[in-house]
């Protein structure tokens, strides 16, 4: 008679707990992606803010649009109306200063109060604050308060 040969009953409970072990050692680290996923988001949301920043307040040393209330002339492929509404050379916070040279991401929101322009997504934001000043900067806040 011929012996089949297979697995025991013992074998294949260790080889599932041993699965099991790394199945839980291993889910924290996928579970964290969403929330690491969205401080990136955060992180590039103000990195597109920094740089706009920077190159409409560039436009407007060019420009001599330096006066509160102004308005700097960009690119009209970047901005459909081909200004950008400006206060001492950095955009205002408006959607048509700093909300109408970022794309946010269609999940994020974007609320304009006052001096402060704030894309948000659950509890993490991203603010610009226009300068009030003509010896003050705008600026961008919040993407390292984002808890991953």
């Amino acid at each position: 008679m011929k012996q089949t040969q297979g697995f025991t009953l013992i074998e294949l409970i260790v080889v599932i707990v041993i699965l099991g072990i790394l199945a839980v050692t291993a889910a924290p680290r996928f579970i964290d992606v969403q929330d690491e996923a969205e401080l990136s988001v955060a992180r590039a949301i103000e990195g597109s803010i920094v740089s706009a920043v920077n190159m409409v307040h560039a436009k407007a040393l060019v420009q001599n649009t330096l006066g509160n209330n102004a308005n700097t002339v960009v690119d009209t492929t970047v901005v459909a109306a081909g200004h950008v509404d400006t206060d001492y050379g950095y955009p205002e916070s408006t959607a048509q200063g700093i909300g109408a040279i970022i794309d946010k991401p269609s999940t994020w929101s974007i609320t304009y109060s006052g001096n402060d322009t704030t894309f948000s997504k659950g509890d993490c934001s991203v603010i610009y604050t226009q300068p009030t000043g003509p010896t003050e900067v705008g600026r961008i806040t919040g993407a390292a308060e984002c808890n991953p």
